[in-house]
């Protein structure tokens, strides 16, 4: 009894309109956790998934995906005919992007419109540094610090694998628990077609059947660039218009194409700045030559532009962000690997190299005011060879 109650509490389940959902759901078939439906409640689902996590495996079933009818993993989101897996899901609610056209979940609004997680991952500010490895990444973990962790540095959920025993990331939760992906193979169903036992390459949906690898024909559509009838595939996740094979390749390239806002040149985007889209020779001379700023008249890395044509840094590009400072003489400036401003980089770099300690230099060495690193800022040699 205490472990039904458990069961029931967990699933938040127990009172509200949790409680009446899952009593509703019970009530309308009597096969509801043995053989439950995309239309099962989020409370259903969690049920579910703590009776199998409880060793009840063998007397409930999974939800499957009302769009595509998997069940690993469980569908987490709403549809207008059941609950959907999280690819069903984005697929639905998939939308041109404002920036690169290609069709994605929006994640941002932006003045020119909608952006997908890419074009967000370009903008200046949305790198944050790792308190791991110091680096400028793309932030996965926030600290209760106010710190962030990156992808790489950031502790990877690890689970016990059911076949092999061993405490790794898992790669699927079929109903005997999770597999790790060194033992997880994809489950062989009889084939629709041939009648044999293998791997599924398109699963069942509405009348046509499981079919393997081996009898799977890709399909031959009217190709929306050449208006050939051949074989290809939907662009964007199959959200997209019919490509054959043959068009595939030129109009990636082409979707890929941007106007750069400093070279005037269609070309591939290496970074979106205030100025606009910048290519990757444009991004890297930017980088290693610094300019002055026509607004506050500093030496930094140019990534705006004023209603003149005047070039500005990143403060007066984007004065409500807060801007970087180096850890070092706490000024704000572009910094460098090690969150340290040019100067400083150059001085911690020379003392480490002259010192016989790495933190302290003899009498003899010490910089002089003709030092290139007691000028205002390092020549451009050294922007571009660090």
């Amino acid at each position: 009894m205490e472990q039904a109650q458990e069961f029931v509490e967990k699933p938040r389940a127990r009172s509200g309109p949790n409680a009446f959902r899952l009593l509703r759901y019970l009530a309308s078939r009597s096969d509801a956790l043995s053989a439950p439906t995309p239309d099962c409640p989020p409370c259903g689902v969690r049920l579910i998934a703590l009776l199998i996590a409880g060793g009840h495996g063998e007397n409930v079933g999974l939800v499957p995906c009302a769009d595509c009818g998997r069940t690993n993993p469980l569908p987490a989101y709403a549809g207008p005919e059941g609950r959907l897996c999280h690819g069903c899901s984005s697929r639905r609610l998939a939308v041109a992007c404002a920036r690169c056209g290609k069709l994605a979940k929006a994640v941002a609004r932006r003045p020119d419109g909608r952006i997908c997680q890419v074009c967000k991952e370009k903008e200046p500010g949305s790198r944050k540094e790792c308190v791991s490895c110091l680096r400028m990444m793309i932030p996965t973990r926030r600290l209760p610090d106010g710190t962030y962790l990156g992808q790489t540095c950031a502790p990877k959920k690890l689970q016990m694998c059911c076949r092999c025993g061993r405490r790794r990331r898992a790669n699927a939760l079929p109903v005997d628990g999770p597999v790790c992906g060194n033992c997880y193979a994809s489950s062989a169903r009889r084939c629709g077609v041939c009648e044999q036992v293998g791997p599924i390459r398109v699963r069942a949906k509405g009348e046509v059947p499981d079919i393997c690898y081996r009898c799977y024909v890709r399909p031959e559509k009217l190709c929306t660039v050449c208006g050939r009838i051949r074989r290809g595939h939907h662009i964007d996740h199959g959200n997209g218009p019919f490509h054959c094979d043959g068009c595939v390749p030129c109009e990636a390239r082409k979707r890929q194409l941007h106007m750069c806002a400093l070279c005037v040149q269609e070309r591939k985007v290496g970074v979106f700045w205030p100025v606009g889209p910048v290519c990757p020779p444009c991004y890297r001379t930017a980088l290693t030559q610094p300019e002055s700023c026509t607004r506050c008249g500093r030496q930094r890395i140019l990534v705006g532009r004023t209603p003149g044509s005047g070039r500005i840094c990143k403060a007066c590009s984007l004065p409500d962000e807060r801007p970087d400072y180096c850890t070092s003489c706490q000024q704000p400036a572009d910094l460098l690997p090690g969150r340290r401003c040019p100067r400083c980089t150059l001085l911690a770099k020379v003392t480490s190299l002259l010192s016989r300690d790495g933190t302290t230099l003899d009498a003899s060495l010490r910089p002089t005011p003709s030092w290139p690193g007691c000028a205002e800022a390092p020549p451009r040699v050294f922007w571009a060879s660090w």
